[in-house]
């Protein structure tokens, strides 16, 4: 099983199961490594990133090839392309850009297409810039005759100005996530092993047996008995607070940027 963390069973055990020994003892290393996985999902998921480079395209039919991730096309807004303009994109990190299409919303045609040259990036808040805009676009516009679509951008009449968004414009092909295991921070790779901690403990605590009684006592009649299943709700507990808070760490250290057009 490839693991895109570095985590492995081992370390599982060491790091976070050694407080419990014989809840360690109970699964196999394909059992922890499932969960590892499992959490590795779940990260991505919820800061909407890749931990390891992969190729994200917005649209399978102008960009060829293997994939990673499907993402939307982006969508051009004219108040802030007249401002300075920056599209947000939805992976972060990115670490490079593979191709940036303007298209023409009317008929799908290709209007521009920037070179790694004319792109300014901000890898970590997953930020792209066409610099400078309006000489670059403005070539392409003038060869292709495609200023009439777009008047707004260049001092159209005052309705036009008022368009708020000229939707799926731009078309990507990117690089997102970390560039290798070791470059993946530590708060992450931490993260991934707390919630992969919390969903072991919290399959044995369904499934507890007899195996993991860690105290029984029986009352002085015999009528009522008291069983202890190894205190996995208080390790639950600790960890799921560790979780939150970890979280809260790495979104704000990490992923600060809301997804979206800025």
């Amino acid at each position: 099983m490839i693991l895109k963390s570095g985590l492995t069973a081992a370390l599982i055990r060491s790091r976070y199961l050694c407080a419990i020994p014989h809840v360690s003892a109970v699964f196999e290393d394909e059992g922890i490594e499932f969960f590892i996985q499992a959490a590795e999902s779940a990260v991505e998921s919820l800061f909407h990133t890749l931990l390891i480079n992969g190729r994200v395209v917005t649209d399978t039919s102008i960009f060829t090839g293997d994939y990673d991730k499907e993402d939307e096309p982006y969508d051009l807004e004219p108040r802030e392309v007249q401002s300075w303009f920056w599209i947000q994109l939805r992976y972060q990190p990115i670490i490079a850009i593979n191709e940036l299409k303007l298209i023409n919303p009317y008929d799908n045609t290709v209007m521009y297409t920037a070179s790694a040259d004319q792109l300014r990036l901000k890898k970590q808040m997953g930020g792209v810039q066409i610099a400078p805009f309006f000489f670059q676009v403005g070539l392409a516009f003038a060869e292709t005759g495609g200023i009439a679509p777009f008047p707004f951008i260049f001092g159209g009449s005052a309705d036009d100005r008022l368009i708020n968004t000229v939707p799926n414009c731009f078309q990507l092909d990117y690089q997102a996530g970390w560039e290798t295991v070791d470059k993946i921070p530590t708060e992450i790779v931490d993260l991934i092993g707390r919630k992969a901690m919390l969903e072991i403990l919290t399959n044995l605590s369904v499934g507890a047996n007899d195996d993991f009684i860690s105290g029984q006592s029986t009352s002085v009649d015999g009528v009522s008995e008291s069983i202890s299943t190894g205190g996995f709700e208080r390790f639950i507990e600790i960890y799921k607070k560790g979780v939150d808070e970890l979280t809260e760490q790495c979104r704000q250290r990490y992923f600060p940027i809301e997804m979206a057009i800025i």
